[in-house]
């Protein structure tokens, strides 16, 4: 049988308990969480990881007639791009509708921002068609950089402010009540319940990861009776709208993990599977390649190393994490490897240390991320087999291979560090420790994206 069924051991084992605008938005609001069956297309869909420009770009018409039709209303819960943005006061809608000419972008249209609560009011709006999906606006407005370079995408909601971005400092949560939610870096608080259910009926979601402009998360999807097929040994990867709860299935594997620049997601597949040599009714999928998937592009490239490991015995590559001069991945032994920054660039994949040799437990450790401020790989496993369970962090140097302890928590702990690798969240029963500084948490969790 394989051993993998989501990003970590640990997650898998707490959720099957578990199972038996432009400022923050106001607290307790609670997203539908629709589901759609679209089909994602990832050598053909573009995404970004820009910042958010101002919500405000305004345009002076040079002419007051237009030949772009008038436009219905934009539907709730849905994305457009905006191209640019006219204040009422000072334009008429003929105005606005010239402007929209003059860009020449399809699908262009013109709304009044008033009609929708998390648009500033007073505003024509130029924009393009509505998008399910955060990543399809920033898409579209990749599109028509040349035309309108300050074009951004907006989320149409009844919020009176665009509910999640990279800017309002926030943290993205599992809790250890199979809910997904947004938590306020600062005070602790839940600022937004995405999914009040995430995952359940034999789903088990991975640790999330962030994207840079923090309006999505990419995660993977184990399963209960992954070890009967192939087709769900690999698991699978979602993204999935903070704003509206809404994902897509963007591949096969696990353990997605952001480069610290955000250009590129990096996660783990497997090349191959067959028939369990031990009980041949079962299948073994063993992760044996790094993906680096481009997020402005969608294309991914990717790096097979010949496992050194018995698969039969459980041995597969088990966390991936980016660092300033490679990318770092954890094995099922506790060895940690180091791999060239990208697939195409030259360099032999080599063990930088020994999770085990230096006393650690063996078994399914985590990789949180790459800490800048202390140039360390930070590392973390929590202890089930004794008769308290605890959490260790520890610090890896890979230049020199050494690993040192940094902390031990009571409990099942979560870690994440921010965008720049210089800022730690730990969430540990009912405390959220930011930068050491200790804040009341709402909620259990049992993973954290920041």
């Amino acid at each position: 049988m394989g051993t993998r069924t989501a990003t970590t051991g640990l997650l898998l084992t707490l959720a099957i308990a578990a199972c038996s605008g432009d400022a923050a938005a106001p607290s307790t609001t609670v997203v539908p969480t629709t589901t759609t069956t679209t089909t994602f297309a990832a050598t053909t869909t573009e995404a970004t990881t820009t910042t958010l420009p101002p919500s405000t770009t305004t345009v002076a018409p040079t002419s007051t007639t237009s030949s772009v039709p008038p436009t219905r209303p934009l539907p709730f819960e849905s994305w457009t791009a905006i191209l640019a943005s006219l204040p009422v006061a000072e334009n008429s809608a003929a105005q606005a509708y010239t402007v929209a000419e003059k860009l020449a972008v399809p699908g262009a249209g013109v709304l009044l921002s008033d009609d929708y609560p998390s648009l500033s009011p007073g505003f024509w709006v130029v924009y393009t068609a509505p998008y399910e999906y955060s990543w399809e606006a920033v898409a579209a407005c990749e599109r028509v950089v040349d035309v309108a370079p300050d074009c951004y995408p907006s989320y149409l909601g009844n919020d009176p402010e665009q509910p999640v971005g990279r800017e309002h400092g926030t943290l993205v949560a599992i809790t250890d009540n199979a809910e997904l939610v947004v938590l306020s870096a600062s005070t602790g608080e839940v600022v937004r319940t995405i999914d009040d259910s995430f995952g359940g009926n034999g789903d088990f979601p991975g640790t999330p990861a962030l994207a840079a402009d923090g309006l999505t998360i990419d995660y993977s999807i184990g399963f209960e009776d992954y070890w009967f097929s192939c087709e769900s040994s690999d698991g699978h990867l979602e993204r999935l709208d903070l704003a509206t709860g809404r994902s897509e299935k963007t591949g096969d594997g696990f353990s997605p993990s952001p480069s610290l620049d955000g250009a590129t997601l990096l996660y783990l597949a497997s090349s191959q599977c067959y028939p369990d040599p031990v009980d041949p009714q079962f299948v073994l999928s063993p992760a044996d390649t790094v993906v680096w998937r481009v997020t402005t592009t969608e294309s991914e490239t990717k790096r097979t190393m010949p496992l050194p490991g018995d698969p039969v015995a459980g041995y597969e590559l088990w966390d991936v994490a980016a660092g300033p001069d490679g990318v770092y991945v954890v094995d099922t032994d506790g060895v940690i490897w180091r791999f060239p920054p990208t697939a195409g660039e030259a360099g032999e994949v080599s063990a930088v240390a020994d999770l085990a040799a230096a006393g650690l437990d063996a078994g399914l450790s985590t990789i949180v991320g790459f800490d800048t401020a202390r140039g360390l790989l930070l590392v973390s496993y929590t202890y089930f087999d004794t008769d308290a369970e605890f959490t260790e962090l520890h610090g890896v140097d890979p230049a020199r291979g050494t690993v040192e302890r940094l902390a031990t928590y009571e409990g099942v702990t979560a870690f994440a560090l921010d965008a720049t690798g210089q800022h730690l969240a730990v969430g540990n029963g009912a405390t959220l420790e930011v930068d050491g500084v200790e804040l009341p948490l709402a909620t259990g969790v049992l993973a954290l994206a920041w």
